[in-house]
């Protein structure tokens, strides 16, 4: 019992210690249908990240504030 309890408890602080925040979303166009394969990129840790063909994006974040840039062509 002993065991089961120190193992849970391990568990429980492993996982708190890998929370992270998502950044998802769908980027639309003014007329708010999906722009497919836009691409989003995120200034402060370098890094884009491309939208699928409907337009959805997610990505995971350590906690913070970022600045992001929307793009598609056309």
């Amino acid at each position: 019992m002993k065991q089961f309890l120190l193992f849970t408890l391990s568990c429980v602080m492993v996982t708190a210690s890998l929370q992270t925040q998502q950044l998802k979303g769908v980027n639309v166009n003014k007329q708010g249908e999906p722009v497919p394969n836009s691409t989003i990129y995120i200034y402060e840790i370098a890094k884009g990240i491309a939208a699928d063909n409907l337009g959805e994006f997610q990505t995971a974040l350590a906690p913070g504030s970022y600045t992001c840039e929307f793009r598609s062509l056309g």
